[in-house]
């Protein structure tokens, strides 16, 4: 944010696109956790902020929320429906050999980078 703020025009405005958690998120609830685990796994994310630290982080940079949109409000299948039983044939591939191999390789690969 610090970068984001100090290339920032005066009066500029920022969009932020990314995947949160927010205040519906348990931790000690199994399935929320199994949910974004499955998340940042399939798309090799690191582990996921909430809401309320993406807003705390720009505001610590002198930056200031005004507007926001919570696209999990929407109404239809969540965004994450993928990632659920909902879609078994995806999981399947997530979860798959071939799918864990090709992840560990672009690890080696991104590490020796």
């Amino acid at each position: 944010m610090a970068e984001v703020y100090r290339v920032l025009k005066p009066s500029g405005l920022l969009l932020i696109y990314d995947l949160v958690t927010t205040s519906k998120y348990d931790a000690t609830n199994r399935r929320h956790r199994q949910l974004v685990e499955s998340l940042q796994y399939a798309c090799g994310m690191p582990q996921l902020h909430t809401i309320d630290e993406l807003i705390e982080s720009a505001r610590e940079h002198r930056m200031h929320l005004i507007d926001r949109i919570d696209l999990s409000e929407r109404t239809g299948s969540p965004f994450y429906a993928c990632f659920t039983d909902a879609s078994p044939m995806l999981m399947r591939l997530f979860e798959s050999t071939i799918c864990n191999q090709l992840i560990r390789i672009a690890e080696a690969v991104s590490e020796g980078a």
